[in-house]
C-alpha cells in the first residue's frame, strides 16, 4: 500500500545541500540558551539542533514546541541565517539502545504544531528534519504517512560503542540509499584505532548515490576522519561542537578548532590566515 502524504506542502525538488561544518548546539534546555547558541556559531555552516536535548515539553521548565518554532522563526528572519538541522528525540546508550519507542518517535513528529511543521515543509527555507534509519524503517509500518517532504529527510545511522566490520558497513549503507531520505546520509561510529577509520574511507569509493554522505568515526582515534570526510574524501560535511560543548566525551572539535585548520578552511573556499 503507498504512503500517505501527511503535512506535506509545496514539496519541491531542490539542489542536493552541502552543509560544510555542521555546529552542534548541545545542550540546550532553555530558549535563552537556544536563542544564544544561535547568535554564537561562529565559523559554522550549518546548525544542528538536538531535539532531545531541548527536553521538548507542553509545559513547565522545558523548551515548548511553539517556543522552538518562534526562535526559528525569528533566526530565518534575520540576514545571514544559515541552515538548520533538527534531529530526532532519541538518545541512545553505549549499546546503540534508544531510550523511547519507535512508536514515540513517530508520534513526536506527527504531533508537533503546525507553526513548526509549516517551517520545515517551507521549500524556501533551509531547514532540514535528521532520522534515524530505524524510524524510517518504521514510519510506514506505524503511520502509513510521510511525515515530511523528503527533499527534508536526512537519513542517519549512529554506532555508539564500536566500528562495525566492513561488510556490515557497507550493507548499512546500502540500505539508507534505499529510503527516500533525499537531503543526506549520516554514518557515524566509534573508531578505536586507525583501522576504523580507513573503514570509513572506503565507504566514499566508487558510490553511485549522488545524495550527500557523511560518513567519520567519533572518538580520539576517529578524529582525523573528521577532517578527511570534508577536505579529502569527498563528504558533504562534517560535525563539530559549538562553544566546545560535549568535546572531552567523545574526542570531537569545536567549531572553532575545525575552523581554523588550513584544508578545511581550503575545502570551503575561505580564505588563508
Amino acid at each position: 500500500m503507498p504512503l500517505q502524504v501527511a503535512k506535506v506542502k509545496n514539496a519541491v525538488r531542490r539542489e542536493l545541500p552541502k552543509f560544510g561544518i555542521i555546529g552542534i548546539l548541545n545542550p540546550i534546555e532553555t530558549v535563552l540558551e537556544l536563542r544564544g547558541g544561535l547568535a554564537l556559531t561562529g565559523g559554522a555552516n550549518t546548525i544542528e539542533i538536538q531535539l532531545h536535548k531541548c527536553r521538548i515539553g507542553t509545559s513547565g521548565q522545558h523548551i515548548m514546541a511553539s517556543e522552538l518554532a518562534q526562535v526559528i522563526t525569528d533566526y530565518f528572519s534575520r540576514p545571514g541565517s544559515k541552515p538548520i538541522i533538527l534531529t530526532d528525540p532519541i538518545i541512545k546508550d553505549k549499546n546503540g539502545v534508544c531510550d523511547i519507542s519507535i512508536k514515540d518517535q513517530v508520534n513526536f513528529w506527527l504531533d508537533l504544531p503546525d507553526i513548526l511543521v509549516d517551517i520545515i515543509n517551507d521549500p524556501q527555507k533551509l531547514i532540514y528534519v535528521d532520522m534515524d534509519l530505524n524510524l524510517i524503517r518504521q514510519v510506514a509500518k506505524l503511520s502509513r504517512q510521510q511525515i515530511f517532504p523528503w527533499e527534508k529527510v536526512i537519513v542517519s545511522q549512529h554506532y555508539t560503542a564500536n566500528t562495525p566490520q566492513d561488510s556490515e558497513l557497507r550493507q548499512i549503507l546500502c540500505e539508507m540509499e534505499t529510503t527516500k531520505a533525499l537531503a543526506g546520509i549520516v554514518l557515524t561510529t566509534l573508531a578505536k584505532d586507525e583501522g576504523d577509520v580507513v573503514q570509513l574511507e572506503r565507504l566514499y569509493k566508487n558510490r553511485t548515490d549522488k545524495r550527500p554522505l557523511i560518513a567519520f568515526a567519533k572518538g580520539e582515534a576517529g578524529q582525523s576522519s573528521q577532517i578527511e570526510c570534508l577536505t579529502t574524501w569527498g563528504g558533504a560535511g562534517t560535525y563539530a561542537y559549538i562553544g566546545g560543548r560535549g568535546k572531552s566525551t567523545n574526542g570531537m572539535l569545536t567549531v572553532e578548532e575545525m575552523s581554523e585548520i588550513p584544508r578545511v578552511r581550503e575545502a570551503l573556499g575561505r580564505k588563508k590566515k
